[in-house]
């Protein structure tokens, strides 16, 4: 500026003290915006957000009115119960997910991990039985082999043939699919310390279907590659590994091939068919597809006469054959099960399915059947063993049995106990004579054994179709008879007993 020049009066502006309030309270509309934006959804729509329920776990419940005292604890329920519903949850977490999935290239969820080309595998104990990392300790492999054996005893005394199905995790079927990083160990994992084991035992058949699940992948994915579950073209490689001693056992059973099956694809599929996929959990199964195949029988010879979803969100089933003369059979599984029973009810005249991992005794002795299977996925036999639950006295009950050899012919047919008795035919062959009665279960009842002066009293629960009597400490020259001892017992129907030595 030049000397001669006055100074101006003009003064540079400050920011405006009004603009800090006016952003102030804007960001407190939006904010409060945001907070009440979820009750006013709810509100206008008066439905909460029930996308917890595609993550397959109950909403927490609406506590109750707490006492005095508890008012932390049920602050801190309210506030789980309302972020199982707020509304914008899906959306929130969809978000959230697809940049996970798109953006960073990882996984949504911390219980898998995301192999190449997008495949899912379920992480810890699924990744461990692959890896062999966790092996059975010798004591282990023993109580799981004297519980299996004591349980194939048990049913082989009911003239039932116990098979055992550890059914291939995905890992062990697609390792090509599995992050680089991660490798299989050089040692047996579990499942083959456990095929190895139940293999030794005399009355149990241990069944593989590991390399044929590796033979049928010429057909396309035969497990799902975003969930964790088989496709029912990976049940039929198991289907094939269990049929193949029950034809040997069963004439009359007729595996079905690959020519009595059509294969089915993604494109043949209802435009809604996703298949297994975790990402349903994340909410953006829609997003992220998949393809896999199956198999479907051309022609189905069996009924369905029952159907249902059981407690814990599996399918089950009853089934009927229009050929009778094949055998019963009860599958005892966990979610494996519900791709494979389509295939085994055509073996079968009549066949039922129960999700359970257990033994089952009451299904064996209300439904009879001349096999029972157990299917368990590689990864739950991390899972603590269960325990059969027969009591030590109806094993060695059954052990003798099979022990003794016949001693007359075996009596079958329908005969109503009463108190006068009904003949057996038999007499006491002498020590180690076992007498087996059979009777319609229904009813709790008591039955009495008798041979002259001397009788046994037995006692059958409702469900209880079988009894082994040790009789052996009759007298030689008396016929033995079955009678009944109390209302129940006269109801009960026999179907046939008989003598072994």
């Amino acid at each position: 500026m030049s000397n001669d020049q006055a100074p101006s009066s003009r003064r540079p502006r400050g920011p405006d003290p009004e603009l800090p309030r006016i952003k102030a309270v804007a960001l407190s509309i939006a904010m409060l915006g945001a907070v009440a934006a979820p009750g006013a959804r709810w509100l206008a729509t008066g439905e909460a957000d029930d996308s917890v329920l595609k993550e397959l776990r109950p909403q927490v419940p609406l506590p109750e009115a707490p006492r005095w005292g508890q008012l932390t604890e049920a602050s801190s329920e309210l506030s789980d119960w309302f972020d199982d519903r707020f509304p914008f949850r899906r959306d929130l977490v969809r978000a959230h997910n697809t940049v996970d999935w798109f953006v960073l290239g990882t996984t949504p969820s911390n219980a898998m991990q995301r192999g190449r080309d997008g495949w899912l595998f379920l992480d810890g104990a699924a990744m461990d039985a692959y890896r062999g990392t966790d092996p059975f300790s010798a004591e282990e492999v023993g109580r799981w082999t004297r519980e299996h054996a004591e349980y194939a005893d048990w049913l082989a005394a009911r003239d039932c043939l116990h098979l055992y199905l550890p059914a291939p995790d995905k890992q062990g079927v697609y390792p090509e699919f599995l992050p680089e990083w991660l490798t299989a160990e050089s040692r047996p994992n579990r499942t083959d310390q456990i095929l190895g084991a139940l293999s030794a035992l005399p009355r149990t058949i241990a069944v593989d279907a590991r390399p044929l699940s590796e033979d049928l992948k010429s057909l396309g994915h035969i497990y799902y590659p975003l969930g964790t579950h088989w496709s029912t073209a990976g049940a039929y490689a198991g289907y094939q590994a269990l049929v193949a001693p029950l034809a040997e056992r069963f004439p009359a059973v007729r595996p079905l091939t690959l020519e009595d099956l059509d294969v089915v694809g993604p494109a043949d599929q209802p435009e809604q068919w996703k298949g297994d996929t975790w990402l349903e959990r994340c909410q953006i199964d829609d997003l992220v597809l998949q393809e896999a195949v199956d198999l479907v029988a051309k022609r189905q010879t069996y009924r369905i006469v029952d159907s249902w979803m059981s407690r814990i969100q599996l399918m089950d089933g009853i089934t009927r054959n229009e050929r009778r003369d094949l055998p019963r059979a009860l599958l005892l599984s966990d979610s494996y099960g519900d791709a494979i029973w389509y295939f085994l009810a055509d073996c079968f005249s009549a066949f039922q399915k129960e999700s359970v991992l257990r033994f089952a005794p009451e299904l064996v002795e209300e439904l009879r059947p001349e096999v029972v299977i157990q299917l368990r996925v590689e990864r739950y036999l991390q899972n603590p063993l269960e325990r059969h639950g027969i009591a030590p006295a109806s094993i060695a009950a059954a052990r003798a049995w099979l022990a003794a050899e016949p001693a007359g012919e075996p009596v079958e047919g329908r005969a109503p106990v009463g108190a006068a008795g009904l003949p057996t035919g038999y007499r006491n062959q002498g020590p180690g004579t076992w007498l087996r009665v059979e009777r319609e279960p229904g009813v709790a009842a008591e039955l009495q054994i008798v041979a002259g002066q001397q009788e046994l009293s037995v006692s059958l629960e409702t469900w209880q179709r079988w009894a082994f009597v040790d009789v052996s400490g009759f007298p030689q020259d008396e016929p033995i008879l079955i009678r009944a001892a109390n209302p129940a017992a006269e109801a009960s129907e026999l179907r046939g007993w008989a003598l072994r030595r």
